[in-house]
């Protein structure tokens, strides 16, 4: 194999790391029900159980995420 195919197996590798790392992520944050969040049904937007949790979140804009915390409710 050649530095360059070296060098493009690690980058590949790290890619999948950091690419397994966030899903990881999302899993632990978002990976389980509480009996408390609202329940929607995803084809239809329709919201089944009101719990209040949609109601009292504060709406993020597509592309503001960056000011999103770690801080919310859970």
């Amino acid at each position: 194999m050649s530095d360059l195919d070296d060098e493009l197996d690690r980058a590949r590798e790290q890619s999948q790391v950091r690419f397994r790392s966030a899903f990881e992520s999302i899993f632990a944050k978002y990976g389980h029900i509480d009996e408390d969040d609202d329940i929607i049904n995803l084809e239809t937007g329709e919201l089944l159980v009101d719990n209040g949790r949609m109601r009292n979140t504060k709406p993020i804009a597509l592309g503001d995420l960056h000011y999103a915390t770690d801080t919310d409710s859970r």
